[in-house]
């Protein structure tokens, strides 16, 4: 029988697993890819892996110029080594998503995510980038979430962004503060 359970929200990763490791939490959901080989060689612990339906986006403002342009878009997507980001932000943990499911799911499937998912292409990304009518470039304004893995995440996106000539600026901020942003539509990233 149990008296109770306690939810603790630890927004940082860091802490979370400081916590777990000292036993003053039991149970933490998604840790730091970092500390997951260290907090698998640690004999209290279980480590459950497995690939959920939970997946990093981007989200592009299309509701105002110049992201209501949809070669834009895809010349963005183009651009994103999302291959790269699973094995250095992720240190190979997971797989690329090409859609809101992952490949477990018995809803997925792996033709639409083949013709309708994006591969870098930096060749396509600057074609696209002509087509839309910026062919020197743009510079785009959006935010970043402070925590980890979007920090890092946000930093990759920004290089790889640069390597066409899109310059992207996008300052870290609180949790909250990214909800309101998209909410009322500033900005072109988040």
């Amino acid at each position: 029988y149990l008296d109770s359970i306690v939810f603790q929200i630890l927004r940082d990763v860091t802490v979370r697993t400081a916590n777990l490791r000292a036993g003053t939490i039991d149970l933490a959901y998604m840790v730091a890819q970092k500390d997951l080989f260290m907090l698998e060689r640690d004999r209290n612990l279980q480590v459950d892996k497995r690939i959920t339906t939970e997946f990093y986006k981007a989200f592009m403002n299309k509701g105002r110029e110049p992201l209501n342009n949809t070669a834009l878009r895809q010349a963005l997507s183009y651009a994103v080594d999302r291959e790269a980001i699973l094995k250095g932000v992720f240190l190979g943990q997971g797989e690329v998503a090409h859609g809101p499911l992952p490949s477990w799911h018995w809803a997925y499937d792996s033709q639409l995510a083949q013709e309708h998912g994006y591969s870098r292409d930096l060749d396509k990304a600057r074609a696209k980038l002509k087509e839309a009518g910026y062919p020197n470039g743009l510079k785009l304004e959006g935010i970043t979430p402070n925590e980890d893995p979007w920090r890092q995440l946000g930093e990759v996106v920004k290089a790889q962004l640069a390597e066409i000539g899109v310059e992207l600026h996008a300052p870290l901020v609180d949790r909250a503060e990214t909800r309101v942003f998209f909410r009322q539509g500033k900005g072109d990233f988040y």
